[in-house]
């Protein structure tokens, strides 16, 4: 390979003895030339005397070829993979002492003894698309055994050793400029490069920490990478995203104490790592969806807002009253203290029972059938904590339900309340029954869904029914949760047809296929950028790149430790965020008296219903991403625009979808902001957005733009089409979509649909929408965006004076003899009531 082919492509060489994984594109270079090997290359030999001199034919695809010092795997001509060097396997017997409490974990670590390291590979056996290595030592002794195997452009490495360690490590080399996005929910950053990064299943902290060493008061406060969400999954701007398989805990160390070396430590003595190679970034993004498993597509309702109600039923009938003769779009209503709660001051605190509260909630199934019968679906509160001053607490310590102590005695901590508690235990078979038949009777009660709460407080030490211990069960605790109410939710289907969801704020490996929706978790009410409403855009970015595409938070916040409560300020700004997000969800938060709610005032009242408004008549576009769940419906700039570099690092600026850039002001007192445009021309989405000069914006460029305490600002590229409901009949549609699935519900009452048009040549498949409301394709390339006159199927039509052109049918619009827009040929068959078209060269 020549200088210049070598810096074309994607090197991650093993310095020190890592592995090599290079994905380049296959038109870079032709045959490679071998490379000179650096002194720790040299000192690991691959032994291929044994085998034929290649495992597969190098006129295939994907080869292992076994020519070279090294066994590198080829993608024709181009180098894929390649094991190297003398420290990028290694094991060892590690030790920490850990302590827990309140869902926060402290682990510390003595001095450890040194990595065993593979010196030498030998290959061992070969298959058409496996191939099977064994690892020596410095003693040329047997390490371990490697297992490669492939399945179309997933490559699987399974590194077994050959006693028993509890430690195992992988590294590779970083390349110059390389980013590192993913690693589930983190608040502070979207690249990692440059972090070490322990990954553990825990509570977030309140009040963050920019640092990741423990913080003053460490079960309290959160760590700069302390999470809910942590995903050992990487996505490189190189064009490969590489899955670390493990139920344990995992630390990754991304370039920053080996500077040249990104490195894998995972808490158990094996690796399975598996390497997906794809140049381009969607389909890198859909292939990894494939490998992970995607959830089952959100009900329609989800996507239209939803509104907490609590205080007991006459709050919530009152509630869902006013949001219904409002006009308010809200399809949900969800009552979180449905098994109680408690007033201390501003302080509202969940009661911890399993079953509905007889004070508040006399008349629950009343409720939910009112609730339904005004249009909503009715959620409702769940978690697995066993709480001694609970209901349910004589059965569960009668019928040992909770997790144990090694002398089988109830293993019992300082719960939430502050009071004993202890945790479902979700390795006793009779245990999970009995939480579903209790959880069960909400859905007989006539609940649609409910928040699965918490389930990241599985001490180490407790003791399954099954013998495992807490340090080997505690990362699978969060996933086991979701699969207990998703084999509840699939059953009940399976009976009654309803559509039902679950959300949830903790997650590991295995989460991806299980939840509905991911929130947040319980952020700050304020702006601070690692826990408040800055820190919302990383974690949707970090989650929707990790196999999570359902996604919101609470507006506007949770917690108010050590901070003020939501202002009227932070609810504006959240709730324009929230309208941008893939679910729009209100929150009363933990001082529900002191938060700003959205009808405190008349000004909040209407800011209120226009977000909600707008983010309802977004439905045809959200509904359309949401049923490709291989995708994040929030991402990042670079999945669009990867030779952006900004769009692999901003944290307060993202992507709904292929065509919204939404930059949302994050910054308290602030009514402007600078926002980062990749190339190309874009236009405000509004047209009382100020931009310079108050026209479309040629990248890439940062602009100044001003946003009033009313806006948020949101660009669209040249040439976009957006397809939006009309506002008149949201308060209707939403109704609708709580009756019924939205496949039914646009069969039996057709609705008309607006498409918002810009002028210029769109990027991607930016012009053109392939939904539920039929097949629309935009080209305008040539057009000026003078929205004067018109013509449907070669005939004249008439164009009104606000831009706008209605028609019905399939067949070809022309905007000013140039602007295209095609409808059909699916037969268009949900826009009956007639489609119009609205020209916006300035703005909606």
């Amino acid at each position: 390979m020549s200088s210049h082919d070598r810096r074309r492509s994607l090197h991650l060489l093993a310095l020190g003895g890592a592995w090599a994984v290079v994905a380049i594109a296959l038109a870079a270079c032709g045959e490679p030339d071998p490379a000179t090997p650096t002194p720790a290359d040299a000192a690991t030999k691959s032994d291929a005397s044994a085998v034929a001199a290649s495992l597969l034919k190098p006129s295939t695809s994907l080869w292992l070829d076994l020519s070279g010092p090294t066994p590198a795997l080829r993608r024709d001509k181009t180098e894929v993979f390649q094991l190297a060097g003398a420290q990028g396997v290694g094991f060892r017997e590690g030790t920490a002492k850990i302590t827990h409490a309140f869902g926060s974990f402290l682990f510390n670590e003595p001095a450890q003894p040194p990595w065993q390291a593979v010196t030498s590979w030998k290959v061992t056996a070969e298959l058409p698309d496996a191939a099977t290595l064994s690892g020596l030592g410095a003693d040329d002794k047997a390490l371990a055994t490697l297992a490669i195997s492939r399945s179309g452009d997933a490559i699987r490495l399974r590194v077994t050793p050959a006693t028993t360690f509890n430690r195992a490590t992988v590294a590779w080399p970083c390349a110059a400029g390389e980013h590192f996005l993913g690693l589930g929910g983190q608040s502070f950053d979207v690249d990692h490069r440059g972090h070490r990064v322990a990954l553990w299943v825990e509570e977030d902290g309140i009040g963050k920490f920019p640092e990741q060493d423990a913080p003053p008061v460490w079960f309290l406060n959160g760590k700069r990478h302390q999470t809910h969400t942590p995903m050992p999954i990487l996505v490189s701007s190189r064009g490969y995203a590489v899955v670390l398989r493990s139920d344990h805990r995992v630390v990754v160390d991304l370039c920053k104490t080996e500077p040249d070396l990104l490195r894998w430590e995972n808490w158990h003595g094996h690796i399975d790592l598996t390497v997906i190679v794809k140049a381009d970034p969607l389909e890198l993004q859909a292939a990894l969806a494939k490998e992970l498993g995607t959830p089952k597509v959100l009900p329609g309702f989800a996507l239209l807002a939803w509104a907490d109600a609590i205080y007991g039923s006459a709050n919530v009938r009152r509630i869902a009253n006013k949001l219904k003769t409002g006009g308010y779009p809200v399809s949900v209503i969800w009552s979180e203290d449905w098994r109680g709660g408690t007033k201390t001051g501003d302080d509202y605190t969940l009661d911890e029972d399993w079953k509905a509260d007889a004070v508040l909630y006399p008349d629950l199934p009343q409720l939910a059938k009112d609730l339904h019968g005004l249009g909503y679906k009715f959620l409702l509160y769940n978690n697995t904590f066993l709480t001694s001053d609970a209901d349910i607490f004589p059965e569960v310590t009668k019928h040992l339900y909770g997790v144990r102590n090694p002398d089988g005695t109830l293993h019992t901590f300082t719960g939430s309340k502050l009071a004993p508690a202890s945790l479902l235990d979700l390795w006793n078979p009779a245990a999970r029954q009995w939480a579903k038949d209790v959880y069960a009777t909400g859905l007989q009660a006539g609940a649609d869904g409910w928040m699965a709460d918490f389930c990241e407080w599985l001490p180490t030490d407790a003791v399954m029914a099954d013998g495992t211990l807490g340090l080997d069960r505690h990362q699978q605790y969060a996933v086991e949760c979701q699969r207990l109410n998703r084999e509840l939710f699939d059953q009940w289907h399976g009976k009654d047809g309803v559509e039902r969801l679950y959300f949830v704020r903790s997650a590991w490996l295995g989460s991806q296929s299980e939840v509905s929706v991911v929130w947040a978790g319980d952020q700050q009410t304020d702006f601070s950028q690692g826990d408040g409403l800055h820190s919302i855009i990383p974690m949707g970015i970090g989650l929707g790149m990790t196999g999570f595409p359902y996604y919101g938070s609470d507006i506007a916040g949770y917690a108010s430790t050590g901070t003020d409560p939501a202002t009227k300020e932070l609810f504006f700004r959240w709730t324009t965020l929230g309208a941008f997000s893939p679910v729009m969800r209100t929150h009363h938060g933990k001082f529900a008296q002191a938060n700003w709610q959205w009808e405190h005032d008349a000004d909040t009242e209407a800011h209120f219903l226009r977000y909600t408004q707008l983010h309802a008549a977004l439905w045809p576009y959200l509904w359309a991403l949401a049923n490709r769940p291989e995708l994040p419906m929030l991402r990042p700039l670079a999945l669009h625009h990867p030779g952006f570099e900004p769009g692999w690092t901003r944290t307060d600026q993202f992507l709904l979808g292929d065509r919204l850039l939404v930059a949302p002001v994050v910054e308290k007192g602030s009514t402007k902001r600078v926002v980062a445009l990749p190339a190309g021309t874009w236009h405000p989405l509004f047209s009382g957005q100020a931009t310079p000069g108050g026209k479309a914006v040629e990248g890439p460029v940062d602009v100044a733009v001003e946003a009033s305490l009313t806006q948020i600002p949101v660009f669209v590229p040249a040439g976009t089409l957006l397809p939006l409901l009309p506002v008149a009949g949201l308060r209707t549609w939403s109704e609708r979509l709580t009756a019924m699935p939205a496949a039914q519900a646009l069969a039996q009452a057709p609705l008309g649909l607006e498409v918002a048009v810009w002028p210029g040549k769109a990027p991607g498949a930016a012009g053109a929408y392939d939904g539920a409301f039929g097949a629309l394709t935009w080209d305008g390339a040539t057009w000026s965006g003078a929205c004067k006159t018109a013509t449907w199927n070669g005939n004249a039509v008439s164009m009104a004076a606000n831009g706008t052109v209605e028609v019905k049918g399939d067949g070809v619009l022309v905007l000013d003899g140039a602007g295209r827009l095609t409808v059909g040929p699916k037969g268009n068959p949900h826009t009956g009531k007639g489609l119009r078209i609205r020209c916006h060269a300035s703005g909606l």
